[in-house]
């Protein structure tokens, strides 16, 4: 079970499209379900390539990640509270915020998940406004199954990846929203930019 929550804490970092994916065939490509398997097979595509380098690895990600994600929302509920104080400060947070994902999945994934995980897709569900809609998976490494949910947002004609919720652990927001916050009640917005560049 400690193996099991370090794996947990690196998913809820935004680690989880990593995991290798089951295909599906004759998929609607534009459904909420086409969007996350699209992240997911795309970085573990990046991951296992070996003609790129690291710093290659991770410029593909982050333009996986801007491609994929609602970058801009996920910014916000990430600063949370602190949003009205910083939001003219938003866009130098989403880059420095990309560019820290993008190093968490080159430098800190292990490459026995990358190759030993798998997701399973049980079921997709858009709200009535069409709007929102969230995409129900199964998590499986060695003996376990998690419940992986994710959320996505229909934003300009598209749907976007706005949160990733692990059975037990709680979700990808939410973690950084506490990492985010504990940070600003003891450093500055400059300071917190830095601290996330050097982790």
């Amino acid at each position: 079970m400690e193996q099991l929550w370090k794996y947990a804490v690196w998913l809820l970092a935004g680690i989880l499209i990593v995991l290798t994916i089951v295909e599906a065939s004759g998929e609607n490509p534009y459904t909420p379900t086409a969007r996350v398997r699209n992240a997911v097979s795309r970085t573990r595509e990046i991951l296992e390539n070996q003609a790129l380098d690291r710093e290659e690895k991770k410029q593909v990600i982050k333009d996986i990640i801007v491609a994929n994600f609602d970058v801009p929302g996920i910014s916000q509920a990430v600063l949370g509270t602190h949003w009205p104080k910083y939001k003219s400060r938003a866009g130098e947070f989403s880059v420095v915020f990309i560019a820290h994902l993008a190093d968490l999945f080159v430098e800190k994934v292990p490459a026995e998940i990358i190759k030993g995980a798998f997701i399973t897709y049980r079921s997709e569900r858009v709200d009535s406004g069409g709007t929102r809609a969230t995409v129900y998976t199964h998590l499986i490494f060695n003996d376990y199954k998690l419940y992986v949910t994710f959320t996505l947002i229909f934003k300009d004609g598209e749907w976007r990846i706005y949160n990733i919720a692990v059975e037990w652990f709680g979700s990808f927001i939410g973690y950084f929203r506490t990492r985010v916050d504990n940070d600003l009640r003891v450093s500055s917005f400059d300071e917190l930019l830095d601290s996330l560049g050097r982790r």
